[in-house]
Parts: C-alpha cells; sequence; structure tokens
C-alpha cells in the first residue's frame, strides 16, 4: 500500500508537467498558425494592391499611347472610373474588383517630369476591407511607378527637302528636339521654314523654331517636294512654318513664306495626335478624324473636289 502510494505520488507530478508542456505547445503552435495565416491574408492583399496599381499604369499608358504620349488627363486623376481626360464616365465601375467584403481600385495623379523626354507615371493601388454595413475598417496600398516617353522616336528628328517638280532646286534643312523641349532648325530658310522669324538663303547656326510650349514631335517632307516644317506641342497644337502658297500650314490664308510659326487651325478641344508633312499637311486628331490643308490637285486632301 504504501509503495503504491509512493509510484502514485510520482506519477500525478509528472502528469501535470507533461501537461502543461503539451498545453504550452499547443499554444505556440496556434499562435504561429495564427501568425502564419495572417501573414498569409496580408501578402495576398498585397498582391491585389499592386495588381490594382498594375491595372492603373496599364490605363494611363493605354491614355498616352491614345493621345500621342501627352496625358490628355492633365491635371486631374485617372481612376476606374474616368476617362483618359479625367473626367467621371457615366455607368463606369469605380472599382478594379468588388467580390464580397473586398474591393479594390487606383489612383494615377498628373504626371511627373524627369526631363527631356521622359515622364514618370504613379499608380497608387488599394485593397479595401469592408464591415457588413459598407464601411472601410482596413486599407492596404501599393504604389508602383513607370518611366515613360524615354524610347527615341523618328518624330524628334526632321530632315527636309525643299525642291521643285523640275529636280533645279536642291535645298535641305534640319530640326530636332533638345532635351528641354526646345526645337532647333538649321539649312535651307529661303520660305522661312525654320521659323525663327526670319527669311534667308541658307542658315549654318542653328536656330529656334519660336513655339512658346514645350514641343513633342517635329514634321516636315522629303519626298514629295516639301518646304514647311510643323511642330506638334505638348497641348497638341501644331504649328507651321515656310512655304504656304497653297494655304498648307493650316492658318487660314495663303502667302508664299511665313516664317514665323502660325497654329493649324484645329477645331476648338482637338488635339493632334500625330502630323504627316508635304505640299498638304494632314493632321490626325485624338477625336479620330483627319484635318487637312493645302494642295488640292488629283482629290490629295480627300474632300472629294
Amino acid at each position: 500500500m504504501g509503495a503504491d502510494s509512493k509510484k502514485t505520488g510520482f506519477t500525478l507530478p509528472t502528469v501535470l508537467i507533461t501537461s502543461v508542456i503539451m498545453l504550452t505547445l499547443l499554444l505556440v503552435a496556434m499562435q504561429l498558425a495564427a501568425s502564419y495565416a495572417a501573414a498569409l491574408r496580408d501578402r495576398y492583399y498585397n498582391q491585389l494592391a499592386r495588381e490594382a496599381a498594375e491595372s492603373g499604369l496599364a490605363y494611363a499608358v493605354s491614355c498616352l499611347r491614345g493621345n500621342g504620349m501627352i496625358s490628355p488627363w492633365g491635371s486631374k486623376s485617372l481612376a476606374p472610373e474616368t476617362n483618359c481626360a479625367g473626367d467621371p464616365e457615366p455607368g463606369q465601375a469605380n472599382t478594379v474588383m468588388h467580390e464580397g467584403n473586398i474591393r479594390t481600385r487606383f489612383t494615377v495623379p498628373p504626371l511627373g517630369s524627369t526631363g527631356g523626354e521622359v515622364q514618370q507615371a504613379y499608380a497608387t493601388g488599394y485593397v479595401e476591407l469592408l464591415r457588413p454595413s459598407g464601411g472601410v475598417w482596413k486599407t492596404y496600398t501599393r504604389v508602383l511607378s513607370l518611366a515613360t516617353g524615354a524610347q527615341t522616336r523618328v518624330d524628334t528628328l526632321a530632315f527636309g527637302y525643299e525642291g521643285d517638280m523640275h529636280g533645279i532646286q536642291h535645298k535641305v534643312f534640319f530640326a530636332t528636339i533638345d532635351s528641354a523641349g526646345r526645337v532647333r532648325s538649321v539649312g535651307a530658310n529661303d520660305l522661312g521654314q525654320l521659323g525663327a522669324g526670319l527669311v534667308s538663303t541658307a542658315q549654318p547656326t542653328p536656330v529656334r523654331f519660336n513655339v512658346s510650349q514645350r514641343a513633342v514631335s517635329v514634321h516636315t517632307n522629303f519626298v514629295s517636294v516639301g518646304g514647311n516644317l510643323m511642330v506638334r506641342d505638348e497641348n497638341g497644337e501644331v504649328y507651321g512654318a515656310g512655304k504656304n502658297d497653297r494655304g498648307q500650314l493650316g492658318a487660314g490664308y495663303m502667302s508664299p513664306t511665313v516664317s514665323t510659326p502660325v497654329r493649324f487651325g484645329l477645331p476648338v478641344g482637338v488635339k493632334a495626335v500625330t502630323v504627316n508633312s508635304g505640299w498638304a499637311n494632314f493632321v490626325l486628331g485624338n477625336d479620330k478624324n483627319i484635318y487637312a490643308a493645302g494642295e488640292c490637285t488629283y482629290g490629295l486632301l480627300g474632300t472629294g473636289d
């Protein structure tokens, strides 16, 4: 009886100690599992926020490409419910995704500049966890950035040729855009095509084509007896100088020469996307229409005349 009591006395503490250890291990395991589950949830929500930001960048790039790499939303911001101009689009959802108590969205503020042709786009992706009442109780965010417009484009350099149908005149001129968005031109200038406010047989030293806004592309014509220079600025306006005997500069009048750049008469609110230059100048607007001015022989302008 005494021996059994001693065995029981030793067994009970052992069981208690073992139970405490097992309970402690169980609590630690539960805490680790809870922490791991929370980490997985955070990772999932952060990934959703990243995907929302990527959607914002993709939308911004699409808007830029559709507007000649000029920001159509200007000082406004892009969001799922806006059009490329940054204005609310009727009937458009204000989220990228909305499932249960989770919704995602993005914002893209006005573009920043890093110098030269480079524009910096930033997009913030949001994941919002909702209460049953619809209120937000927790938000995850992710910011992504993308440099756009850094690629070299053929329309930042123009090589023009001034000739006639008989091959008697052979004059060339050049223009390019510097890192500050200024147009520098040099060469033949007997029609004022260099846009510097003067007419001269030749201009061996580069001069500035006088447009007040930052230039994003420059256009002329080599193969079709050109003689004018057209510049598109950051606001989607087009300015031209040079030969205008057929009104090809689109300013509403004709004259042999124009040395101070004049604005191509696009309708109010229409911005130029690209330009094709020659005896007739064609401008593609962001409204998907083509506007033309100049020589109309052989129905060149496509007006039916």
